[in-house]
Order: structure tokens, then C-alpha cells, then sequence
């Protein structure tokens, strides 16, 4: 709903038919819900509101996604956490957080969405977005470089928006 994750949606909502979005806010998801419906009135775009430090709501945001109707062509994993400590001050707590959202909220997803695409005979795309042992400030560059790098990457030609659909 923020950086990144609205870049990335940003860009593929015009292509799309149908979107599911997660956040830990609800209200961010309403908001970027009404601006995207408003943009693309045929787009269904699907909310959830999730906390991916949780390995329930992880589940639960598998279970939600496997009870709607249609295949899922891309799976942008966009969860990502990196306390703004270095690493010998960092506390094992914080230490199981970041392992929660970055990698095992990321193995979860990729795993349901692989196994979903599978069933449907769809290839699929996975995309994953990971600024773990950086500073905020390279964070926030690379975070910055990111979105402007999948807004440029994305407006280049119609020949590359076929190659990446159509391999869908």
C-alpha cells in the first residue's frame, strides 16, 4: 500500500483482471482499493489485512486466496523488516521477527502460490523484494531506486509487456 508494494501495483493493475492486496492496516488497503477502482473500474481488487510476523495470518491469507476464483499469474512477495540496529546489537527477538516476515512469510506464500499455479498449469511469476542487513538510510535509497527502476522497466515497450504476460 506504501513504496514499493504501490509501485509494483501500480504497474501491473492495468494489466490485470483481478488483484489481492495485503497489509497489517486495513484502512491503507480501503484507500488503495477506492483509487484503483476508481482508476480501472473493471480491476476486482481483492483486500486482506494481514500481519506476516504471524504464521496463522500468513496461513489465513493462503486460505483466502485459495477460496477466490481465479489463477494467480504473479505473486510479488513485498513483506520485509531489518530493526535499525546493527546486527551485534540486535536481540534474538527481533532477530525471530525479521526471520518471520522475511523468509518464512515469503517461503510460505511462494510455496501455496507455486503449488496453486501448478494445479492450474500456469507457469506463473514470483517476484521477491528483500532489503535485509541494510541500513534505514539504504533502505530508504534502495527503496527509492527500486520504485523508480520498476516504473522504468515497466513503461519500456509493448514487447516487453507481452514477453512477461504472455509467459503467465
Amino acid at each position: 500500500t506504501k513504496g514499493i508494494g504501490k509501485a509494483i501495483t501500480d504497474v501491473f493493475a492495468p494489466f490485470a483482471t483481478e488483484i489481492i492486496l495485503t497489509s497489517r492496516t486495513l484502512i491503507d488497503l480501503e484507500d488503495q482499493k477506492i483509487e484503483l477502482q476508481k482508476k480501472y473500474p473493471e480491476l476486482k481488487v481483492h483486500i486482506l489485512a494481514a500481519d506476516f510476523s504471524h504464521i496463522e495470518e500468513v496461513n489465513y491469507f493462503c486460505d483466502f486466496v485459495s477460496n477466490l476464483e481465479f489463477t494467480i499469474d504473479i505473486l510479488v512477495n513485498n513483506a520485509g523488516v531489518f530493526p535499525s540496529v546493527p546486527v551485534s546489537s540486535m536481540s534474538s527477538e527481533q532477530f525471530e521477527k525479521v526471520m518471520h516476515i522475511n523468509l518464512r512469510s515469503v517461503f510460505l506464500a511462494t510455496k501455496y502460490a507455486a503449488s496453486a499455479m501448478k494445479k492450474k498449469g500456469n507457469g506463473g511469476k514470483n517476484i521477491t523484494v528483500d532489503f535485509s542487513g541494510l541500513t534505514p538510510e539504504e533502505i530508504a535509497l534502495a527503496k527509492s531506486v527500486a520504485s523508480a527502476s520498476m516504473v522504468l522497466i515497466f513503461q519500456l515497450p509493448a514487447i516487453i509487456f507481452l514477453r512477461i504476460f504472455t509467459n503467465c
